[in-house]
C-alpha cells in the first residue's frame, strides 16, 4: 500500500510539475519578449525541451510496462498457488471417498457373512455355502489390509500421530 501511494504521489508530482513549468514558461516568455516575432525565435530554442519530454514519456511508458509485468507475474503465481490448492483438495476428497467405499464394502461383507452363516444347510449346499462364506471372509481380509495400509500412510503423512 505504501509503495502504491508513493508511486501515485510521484506521478501526481511529476504531472503537476510539468504543467506548472509549461505555464510559467509561457508567462516568462510573454513578459520577457512582448513581440510575437521575438517569441518565435525563443520558441525555437525550446525544441530540446520537446525532445526531453518525449524521452520522459517514453521512459514512463517503459516503467509502466515493467510494473504491469510484475503484476502479471504476481497474479500468475497466485493462480498457480490456488490451482495447486484445488488439486490437493481434490486428492483429499478422493481419499475420503475411497475410505468410505472401503468401510461400506467391509460392512457389506460382514452383513453377507452373517446372513449366510445363519442358515444351516446339509450336503452339497452346505459345502457351496461354506465356500461362499470363505470367499467373502478372504475378500474382507483383503479390504482390511488395504484399510490398514491407508491408515499407515495417513500416519506417515501426519508425522506418526
Amino acid at each position: 500500500m505504501i509503495g502504491r501511494l508513493s508511486r501515485k504521489s510521484i506521478l501526481v508530482t511529476a504531472v503537476v510539475s510539468v504543467v506548472v513549468l509549461q505555464i510559467s514558461c509561457f508567462f516568462i516568455v510573454s513578459y520577457a519578449w512582448p513581440e510575437l516575432s521575438d517569441r518565435g525565435l525563443v520558441g525555437d530554442l525550446f525544441g530540446v525541451t520537446n525532445s526531453l519530454f518525449s524521452g520522459l514519456g517514453c521512459a514512463f511508458l517503459i516503467y509502466t510496462i515493467l510494473l504491469q509485468q510484475e503484476q502479471i507475474n504476481a497474479q500468475h503465481s497466485a493462480n498457480l498457488h490456488l490451482q495447486n490448492q484445488g488439486v490437493e483438495e481434490e486428492r483429499s476428497r478422493d481419499k475420503g471417498r475411497n475410505l468410505e467405499m472401503l468401510t461400506f464394502l467391509i460392512r457389506f461383507y460382514d452383513d453377507e457373512i452373517n446372513r449366510l452363516s445363519q442358515d444351516v444347510l446339509a450336503g452339497p449346499a452346505a459345502a457351496a455355502r461354506s465356500a461362499e462364506i470363505t470367499d467373502l471372509k478372504r475378500k474382507r481380509q483383503q479390504l482390511e489390509r488395504i484399510l490398514q495400509l491407508f491408515h499407515e500412510n495417513v500416519q506417515k503423512a501426519f508425522g506418526g500421530i
